[in-house]
């Protein structure tokens, strides 16, 4: 009786403790890391659509150029989260952004000490990118709408086949799954 009685406490401290929502454990992350909140400086401009990307690399090095693409709703509280964003990471990380211009958009460089720790960050029309390799970041931008991931057919027959209320989706071509699982072994 002993035992019930103390998992039953250790259950009761648990319920107990205050639970955070996303949202709140992002806002103490932003505030901590960065001095910003997700309220006032990403739900202004932020969409409902963004996705990760890992385009190409060597798994076992960690040598893998990502990217992050998110939906703005709102162009230029998009660019202004861009500053705030690359100032913040200037004063609080020391990592010092370059603005220039390429191809119409507007880039904000950060040379890391190794390639895997280069930041660039741009918008193109509603979309803002965040990747660590300029090359990924500009491929990405040309794509037409006839090479985007969203034209292939055996995407089109996956995302058709989940529930329409989902939270997330997560996309592996399967080629590229055995490619990546090898690449580990």
């Amino acid at each position: 009786m002993e035992e019930l009685i103390e998992i039953f406490n250790i259950f009761q401290e648990i319920a107990d403790q205050k639970v955070q929502t996303p949202t709140e454990m992002l806002d103490e992350y932003l505030k901590k890391e960065l001095d910003m909140n997700f309220a006032d400086n990403i739900m202004p401009w932020i969409g409902k659509h963004a996705s990760f990307v890992i385009t190409d690399g060597d798994f076992q090095s960690g040598d893998i150029q990502v990217m992050f693409i998110i939906e703005a709703l709102n162009k230029g509280n998009a660019d202004e989260f861009i500053v705030q964003f690359t100032e913040a990471l200037d004063k609080k990380q020391s990592k010092k952004f370059e603005k220039s211009e390429k191809d119409g958009v507007t880039l904000y460089t950060y040379d890391g000490a190794s390639p895997e720790e280069n930041m660039f960050i741009a918008r193109s029309g509603s979309l803002v990118y965040i990747a660590n390799s300029e090359e990924t970041l500009f491929e990405s931008i040309k794509l037409s709408k006839e090479d985007s991931l969203a034209s292939s057919e055996n995407y089109k027959a996956s995302m058709a086949a989940l529930p329409k209320d989902r939270f997330s989706t997560i996309y592996i071509n399967g080629k590229r799954y055995i490619e990546i699982l090898q690449s580990m072994a």
